[in-house]
């Protein structure tokens, strides 16, 4: 019912707009040198594929508007993403309420099956976010579904325009739920691969993050040998470093760019700093000792690289840091915490943290029979 509507809704009015069967019908060349600049995606610099002619994308929707006008309704600019905030129900009697920008891109070079991948981030249903493309054979809009709302998988010929080589990517969002769209990119993401080495040049270190740093980040963790691989990198200039608590890194980082499919990074290699002991109790609310309990430590100027330790039968934990500053947040199925975390620092000697308090969470369950509890023993 919904793509029946939508496809009522949106056939005359978006190709009086932009879809016509020639090239007669599509835009003129976009403005080089708008005067708001390109305010929406995707930023030319970070399409890097040698089949794009990134001084041709035309970048429509949000404050960038050619003479031929694109369209484009309910969108607006947020930190580099184009933001889309429909107000839109099957039952709508109009599309007034439809969230959707037209991109076009140069695709001289592309007619084979290819990947058109979206970068969305929202908090709504993926099965609002619809796709469309133009389909110059038929002249008409053809309506897609991405895959969880981040790619589609196409042959790209029939969406190509003969003329101009140019295609038309139309993302509209339905529903009320407001979204945002930083990327599209068409083609085959990037592989990136490395391994991490204790400073022995032969021993791998395991469970170290190793982070890319650029217009998007990404993160994984070692494996046992001490290799690592990151899956689905777009196209851009990034800095590669490596984190584990108690560890320095040589090199301190790698910049690279991600222009082609395979990427094989040098080796990251670690050392161990010197540490000083951090202690700490965890006690229920009795004052009674809690064992088992996981205290999770993180630097606090990253969210990676962090480490774990967990209490004795006497509630009691202790571990090796090297000088910083440091957050520690106990964890325990079925308990809460006072306080939920705390701060601390270490700066050339031990340091023992203030205690934490658990409070077991009971459940109960109405019926014939006894009560039952669970979480307090």
């Amino acid at each position: 019912m919904k793509l029946f509507a939508l496809l009522v809704f949106l056939s005359s009015m978006l190709l009086a707009a932009s879809c016509g069967g020639s090239g007669s019908t599509l835009p003129e060349e976009p403005d080089t040198s708008p005067a708001a600049g390109p305010a929406a995606l995707p930023p030319p610099s970070t399409l890097r594929q040698v089949s794009y002619d990134p001084a041709r994308l035309v970048c429509c929707g949000a404050d960038y508007i050619t003479t031929a006008g694109f369209p484009r309704q309910n969108i607006c600019t947020e930190d580099q993403c184009c933001g889309f905030a429909p107000d839109w129900t099957p039952a709508e009697p109009d599309s007034s309420g439809l969230a959707y920008a037209c991109y076009g891109f140069d695709m001289e070079g592309y007619d084979r099956a290819e990947r058109i991948t979206f970068s969305w981030t929202g908090q709504g249903d993926p099965a609002d976010l619809w796709i469309g493309l133009a389909d110059f054979s038929r002249n008409c809009w053809s309506w897609h579904q991405p895959e969880a709302g981040s790619s589609l998988e196409l042959t790209l010929a029939p969406y190509i325009d003969a003329e101009t080589r140019r295609m038309l990517v139309l993302p509209l969002v339905t529903g009320t739920a407001a979204w945002q769209l930083s990327r599209i990119h068409v083609g085959d993401l990037a592989s990136l691969s490395g391994v991490v080495f204790a400073d022995d040049g032969v021993s791998p270190l395991y469970d170290v993050h190793v982070v890319l740093d650029g217009d998007q980040e990404y993160a994984v963790r070692t494996d046992y040998d001490g290799t690592w691989r990151i899956d689905g990198v777009l196209p851009g200039d990034y800095e590669a470093r490596a984190e584990l608590i108690g560890w320095s890194f040589v090199p301190e980082s790698q910049q690279l760019t991600v222009d082609r499919l395979q990427h094989e990074l040098g080796d990251f290699t670690g050392s161990p700093l010197p540490v000083h002991d951090v202690s700490g109790m965890v006690l229920d609310d009795k004052a009674g000792p809690l064992r088992g309990v996981e205290l999770k430590i993180l630097r606090q100027d990253s969210p990676y690289g962090g480490v774990s330790t967990w209490t004795e039968f006497d509630g009691s934990w202790v571990t090796g840091l090297p000088d910083g500053d440091y957050t520690v947040t106990p964890e325990l199925v079925c308990w809460t915490f006072t306080p939920e975390s705390r701060n601390f620092s270490v700066a050339g000697g031990p340091v023992v943290v203030d205690d934490f308090v658990g409070d077991a969470e009971v459940a109960r369950f109405r019926g014939e029979g006894p009560a039952h509890q669970f979480g307090r023993h």
